[in-house]
């Protein structure tokens, strides 16, 4: 009798040390390090041996009974299939050769993929590669594995609201609004560019049910900087005393650290958005943040690491920024909780309230490029000063932690 994925069984894992292991069956369960810990469930098998894993769900403590049923189906599936000498690779690959006899069918008509990919091609010409790179993955991430291989014509509106609504119930609705206003940029260059290959109409992804993107005007108030500081994760808090990008933080290696002084790291251009590299001064707190998350997970490349060995992933760090549940305490009259995006927002506005300067001194210690000639002439790198506000910045959020 086939491994069943219950409440139970999660429950009893929850108790378990992060990082332990076991497989039972063809179910391999792996106890996730982050907080809120979840459970990792995965399919496993032997070929030639070699062993194989698929990942089927992972499921924490406020995970639904219908999100349990559906990862036991799942995996009740593989299992059956495996029994009758199928692997999930074998079915993998029959969807793909499916996929493909199926393009062949519609040999004449174009797939939302060919689509994107057409209008990327186009577009590759006229914006800056990182804008267009960061529209590529959207795609990749939110689109494709929806309605990828649906052919383009027969696409419908509920068909783009799908992939929409998806992200409006992640909470993630700034990038709902972006993705609306890329279906309605696609449909109507097609429309343009075309007609006769592309024959869609533009109408229906010109008014998708999306919220409005956020004002971006939101600073952090003391409750929810308190909040941060007392259950956040390290890379959480980590963000907070940066006061620099998500990715800035997420992606710290130990190669980036000054050789000479390990208070200074330094983001080289190929991670930064402008043609120079930033230096960061990072405080002691940071520091020890850093050793309580190598104590989770040890890494001689990352600062803080991610399941996988690499760095924590953009998903994982939205996962532990909203376990921290700040929506529960946001103030009656605001409309959006404090985002990630918040964070450097909140420490400029600090800068510029606690500095007769500070317009000047945020924009150096956020990596802003110099404005005028400023940009040509000006070599000072305002070390010292953005060592006094990291150190001043971090006091003030120690001192909120006592609180």
């Amino acid at each position: 009798m086939a491994m069943n994925i219950s409440t139970a069984l999660i429950k009893r894992f929850l108790k378990k040390k992060g990082g332990t292991a076991e497989r039972s069956q063809n179910l391999w369960i792996e106890v996730g390090t982050g907080k809120p810990k979840v459970i990792h469930f995965r399919f496993y098998w032997k070929r030639s041996g070699r062993q194989h894993y698929r990942h089927i769900a992972s499921l924490g403590a406020d995970t639904k009974p219908k999100q349990v049923k559906m990862a036991d189906e799942k995996y009740q599936t593989m299992y059956a299939t495996l029994r009758m000498g199928i692997t999930p690779a074998d079915t993998e690959k029959s969807e793909r050769i499916a996929i493909e006899w199926r393009k062949r069918e519609h040999r004449y008509q174009v797939t939302v993929e060919q689509l994107f990919d057409d209008h990327f091609q186009i577009k590759k010409s006229r914006v800056k590669p990182e804008g267009l790179k960061a529209d590529q993955q959207r795609y990749r991430n939110h689109i494709h594995p929806i309605i990828g291989s649906l052919i383009a014509e027969e696409v419908r509106r509920a068909d783009l609201n799908k992939v929409v609504q998806r992200l409006v119930e992640e909470d993630k609705n700034t990038q709902a609004g972006y993705i609306a206003r890329m279906f309605n940029t696609v449909w109507l260059w097609a429309y343009r560019h075309d007609p006769d290959k592309y024959d869609l109409n533009p109408a229906i992804a010109s008014s998708l049910d999306y919220p409005q993107a956020t004002s971006g005007d939101r600073v952090a108030t003391q409750a929810e900087l308190i909040r941060i500081l007392q259950v956040g994760s390290p890379l959480s808090k980590a963000l907070l005393y940066m006061g620099n990008r998500k990715m800035d933080t997420r992606q710290m290696e130990w190669d980036d650290f000054d050789e000479d002084d390990k208070h200074w790291l330094e983001i080289p251009k190929e991670k930064y958005k402008t043609d120079k590299s930033h230096r960061i001064y990072i405080t002691n707190t940071v520091l020890r943040l850093i050793a309580e998350a190598q104590r989770i997970a040890p890494s001689n490349k990352w600062c803080f690491v991610g399941k996988f060995g690499d760095c924590i992933s953009k998903g994982t760090q939205w996962n532990q920024w909203n376990a921290i549940g700040l929506k529960e305490i946001k103030p009656k009259n605001e409309e959006h909780r404090f985002r990630m995006q918040d964070v450097r927002r909140t420490f400029f506005s600090w800068i510029e309230e606690e500095y007769d300067n500070g317009y000047m001194l945020a924009g150096v210690v956020a990596g802003h490029v110099k404005p005028g000639m400023g940009r040509t002439y000006g070599k000072y790198e305002y070390k010292i000063e953005k060592e006094e506000i990291m150190k001043r910045w971090e006091r003030h959020l120690n001192a909120l932690s006592k609180k």
